[in-house]
């Protein structure tokens, strides 16, 4: 009989999302049980190509600052040479040719062998329920309990044997379409990725992209009686896209040194992106409410979502620097005295330059996350409210994060170095290699991160400068971030030594971060630095801006002020009374409740599977405190 309850307790993964596979929000059927009839379905299949010449943002004042007053030109940052290739938005084609392989011989014998073992199921969660009252069964828990002599003791063993009969029978047919799958059939190869599906409890219906309106009633409150809201089911959708590249770039304003006029010379790089064969796909009872539920005459949107998305994955996510180790220095050039770079230096190479083949890239390969739930609730509103700081009023967007979860199923990735991103031909101005096999080909390792979930609860502020400057200012309302389930993290090396030995692997186990908060302010300025000798500064401050071109960092800047903006500021303080650090001001505050695991090896990326698994020790943080104030200029050259 302990046998008989080991082998249903394997095939239970089977009827998991069958049995277990819940949603907390309103699913489709409820939407009858509130005031609203009529609604919009929509299928689609459309391909989508873009090219973009400039995509940039200005701040078209830059930032002045104690003591610094040659940073107030207009400065951009953006994309230059943007272009999307064949991204294909379309209904989730392994359902629909799973479906479709239903009617050949060994498709449908498979889908009848499939429903009789949903009938079986069901039977026995029926009866495990009437007899333990447990609303929310799983066949799991049906088992255990029918196994436990305190609890069923064999109560429910007929219907548990009839699913475990069925479900052999599906498993006696799997083989036959496995081999269809080998044999090229992707109609079977779809087949099996829906069983599978199935058996981890990520399946997800069929549906199409829908809109509707509806009000939440006495019966049916939901969001509240006679609170109005939008739906938009995603539906199952599938979107793939070839390729994404895109040169990343600062300049100034065309109409420097004179008034800024709006429009961008993007001439310094700071890299090039390149993403190459994306693809996912959407759960079809994924959703997204809008709807105001403040009461009264209050205006604002809330958002509440529930987003499932299956199989992301990322062929090749890669930075590049088309042109290598381009410190190119003049001497004397200008009249200064020593090496030093001067404008042209820094402005992006002609891509027929011979130095562009000492070009680097660097960037994550075959990266692919099973399952990424997105779950919660977001605030919206717009207000105005007084700056102590400034001693003005401060208008910003402000956003209420509500118990925003991340679902995910787990991450692998390759770390990986390489001349070229694109193995084969190359794509859209990013050369390519004879060789398929290269691209990035020199691979630093493997990046394993196990199933996690993240809640982030808290508020952010987003608004230009209080003091009437253009800029952007965040203001983190003690946003908060927690990491349950004992993430493992490693870093694995496929090869081991040289090639000569097995796989290995490091890192944390059972990582658990509890309540790690945020507070403060970030200042975000793009500023073009005025073109004059450096000899000319009236302040360090000046001086050590006007000297960053002649030092191998373009005059145009992304400058960021972290906290006050300024180092010299203290960032907490300790109150006797309360015998406790506090945060100063706008300083970034982090704060971390606890963080605790193991640090561990093992031949596994799990670090506790395979068929070693070694523990060094554990590693605990508690009440740990960080105060940020000051800043960092990002240049090209």
């Amino acid at each position: 009989m302990k046998k008989i309850f080991m082998v249903f307790a394997l095939m239970a993964m089977l009827m998991l999302p069958l049995t277990s596979f819940s949603m907390t929000a309103m699913e489709e059927g409820d939407l009858s049980s509130v005031t609203g009839q009529a609604g919009v379905s929509i299928n689609l299949d459309a391909r989508v190509d873009l090219v973009a010449d400039t995509v940039a943002w200005g701040d078209l004042d830059g930032f002045v600052a104690p003591s610094v007053t040659v940073t107030d030109n207009a400065g951009w940052v953006g994309l230059s040479d943007l272009v999307v290739s064949n991204l294909r938005v379309r209904a989730d084609q392994t359902l629909l040719k799973a479906e479709f392989y239903t009617h050949t011989a060994n498709g449908a014998a498979l889908k009848d062998a499939g429903i009789t073992l949903f009938g079986a199921t069901q039977t026995a969660l029926g009866a495990y329920m009437m007899l333990s009252g447990d609303l929310t069964p799983t066949l799991a828990e049906a088992i255990a309990w029918n196994a436990d002599p305190a609890g069923g003791a064999g109560a429910i063993t007929t219907q548990l044997q009839a699913v475990g009969v069925a479900n052999a029978g599906v498993q006696a047919l799997v083989p036959a379409v496995q081999a269809d799958a080998l044999g090229g059939n992707t109609d079977a190869a779809a087949a099996l990725v829906v069983l599978n599906e199935k058996s981890t409890g990520t399946f997800t219906p069929f549906s199409p992209l829908t809109i509707d309106v509806a009000t939440g009633t006495t019966a049916v409150p939901f969001y509240g009686d006679g609170i109005t809201f939008v739906r938009i089911g995603l539906g199952s959708l599938q979107v793939e896209m070839d390729s994404m590249v895109a040169d990343v770039e600062l300049g100034p304003d065309t109409g420097y040194p004179g008034a800024a006029n709006g429009v961008p010379n993007l001439k310094y790089q700071l890299g090039s992106l390149y993403l190459g064969d994306l693809g996912l796909r959407i759960g079809g009872n994924s959703y997204v409410d809008i709807f105001n539920a403040r009461g009264g005459t209050a205006q604002g949107v809330t958002i509440v979502t529930d987003v499932i998305i299956k199989e992301f994955s990322i062929g090749t996510l890669a930075w590049g620097d088309k042109d290598g180790i381009d410190w190119a220095f003049s001497y004397d050039a200008e009249g200064v005295y020593g090496y030093h770079t001067i404008d042209s230096n820094l402005q992006t190479l002609d891509p027929a330059d011979p130095v562009a083949d000492a070009a680097g890239w660097v960037g994550l390969k075959d990266l692919n996350i099973d399952w990424l739930e997105v779950s919660g609730r977001i605030d919206i509103d717009v207000a105005t409210a007084y700056d102590a700081e400034e001693l003005t009023d401060w208008t910003f967007v402000n956003i209420g994060l509500t118990d925003l979860t991340v679902n995910m199923s787990g991450l692998t990735a390759t770390a990986a170095l390489g001349a070229t991103p694109v193995a084969g031909p190359g794509v859209d101005g990013i050369p390519g290699n004879a060789d398929d096999d290269l691209g990035l080909n020199q691979e630093l390792g493997e990046l394993y991160i196990s199933d996690a979930i993240i809640t982030v609860n808290g508020e952010v502020a987003i608004g230009a400068r209080a003091d009437g400057t253009q800029g952007v200012t965040l203001d983190l309302s003690d946003v908060t971030v927690d990491i349950s389930q004992g993430l493992t993290v490693s870093w694995g090396d496929l090869d081991g030594v040289g090639g000569t030995s097995a796989a290995g692997y490091v890192g944390l186990v059972g990582l658990n971060i509890n309540t790690l908060s945020l507070t403060g302010k970030v200042a975000i300025d793009v500023a073009t630095i005025d073109a004059a000798d450096p000899d000319t500064g009236t302040t360090i401050q000046d001086m050590m801006y006007l000297g960053y071109r002649e030092n191998n960092l373009s005059p145009t800047i992304i400058h960021i002020g972290l906290g006050s903006g300024n180092a010299d500021d203290p960032t907490m303080v300790y109150n006797e009374l309360t015998e406790a650090w506090t945060f100063v001001g706008d300083a970034i505050g982090v704060n971390l409740n606890v963080l605790s695991g193991a640090v561990a090896f093992g031949n596994a990326p799990n670090l506790i599977g395979g068929t070693v698994a070694n523990t060094l020790g554990n590693l605990y943080m508690g009440g740990v405190k960080v105060g940020i104030n000051g800043w960092v200029d990002i240049a090209a050259h």
